[in-house]
């Protein structure tokens, strides 16, 4: 619950920071309008006449304008619509009008644009290519400042464990030893992430994880939020450390051979890393006896 409270100050400091562009913002509820009227066609091909269109749209719109989730989606009139409204407003509030998005959908629906392939097809491609481009970079940027928030807040937490490579560890009470874990959560990103549970022993975890047992104290589950700086820089140490054994190999082997030193080649010219998302590694001892409530595996890719 600490952490939900916690990601929803993130979400909400954020909301609206970043204006999208008009033509950039009717692009992004024309995307949203082609979902919304896929699923449509989706459902009328499968359930026919007993697929009322209407009410969907309309479901979907009333529960967006509300401006909150203000009951469980199986509640709802239309749960398929619901369910739809919970992830715009989770996602593209404030970056696309509810409105303009029903109204697009309608658009598309009687166009009946699914029944011709090529045609829907590029309506997917034109759109997507353009948000990639400019709308992606945008997530990103948020992404990574919500990660910044989100790891600052965590680390101001009393019990918390703050590492100097800005990893943060949150404890639950407990007596067990992180070596005994056998099950565990990992999960990547705030806004656009995914999440699987599975099993998970002690070896499995990365050893930027491993190498902190010493300093762990006992719990009953183990949360590590991991940025991806930290990452970078423990496969960097790795690196040097491995190039640093290999030229003393090659030295010794110069030295006996009587061989001169050979000179040092060049280093290449670095790029830039790609952007990689906030990692987040649950772990905990599951047991009968001691049971822990996971939530269920997802995927929320940015488009």
């Amino acid at each position: 619950m600490k952490y939900v409270c916690l990601l929803c100050w993130c979400l909400c400091c954020q909301l609206g920071a970043q204006e999208l562009k008009p033509e950039l913002r009717s692009c992004l509820e024309s995307y949203l309008g082609l979902r919304l009227a896929e699923e449509v066609q989706d459902y009328r091909r499968e359930l026919g006449k007993a697929f009322d269109a209407e009410l969907f749209l309309g479901s979907f719109a009333a529960r967006v304008q509300r401006g909150v989730e203000s009951e469980p989606a199986e509640k709802a009139d239309c749960p398929a619509a619901a369910r739809e409204a919970d992830r715009y407003l989770r996602r593209y509030r404030g970056d696309a009008d509810a409105e303009a998005v029903v109204a697009r959908a309608r658009q598309y629906v009687e166009r009946r644009l699914f029944d011709d392939r090529a045609a829907s097809a590029r309506e997917w491609r034109t759109l997507s290519q353009r948000l990639h481009r400019e709308y992606l970079p945008v997530c990103r940027a948020r992404e990574q400042k919500k990660e910044a928030e989100l790891l600052q807040a965590l680390a101001a937490q009393p019990g918390a464990l703050s590492f100097p490579n800005g990893m943060v560890c949150e404890v639950q009470p407990g007596e067990d030893d992180v070596h005994d874990i056998n099950r565990g959560t990992r999960e990547t990103g705030i806004d656009f992430f995914t999440r699987v549970t599975d099993d998970m022993r002690f070896a499995d975890m990365p050893e930027l994880i491993r190498s902190l047992a010493p300093q762990l104290p006992k719990a009953s589950c183990w949360t590590f939020y991991i940025p991806h700086r930290a990452v970078r820089e423990a496969a960097e140490t790795a690196r040097r450390e491995a190039e640093a054994k290999r030229e003393k190999r090659v030295g010794q082997l110069n030295a006996l051979l009587g061989r001169k030193p050979a000179k040092a080649a060049e280093k290449p010219r670095e790029e830039a890393e790609p952007y990689a998302p906030l990692m987040k590694i649950r772990v905990w001892r599951d047991d009968p006896l001691h049971p822990l409530e996971v939530l269920p595996d997802c995927t929320e890719p940015m488009l």
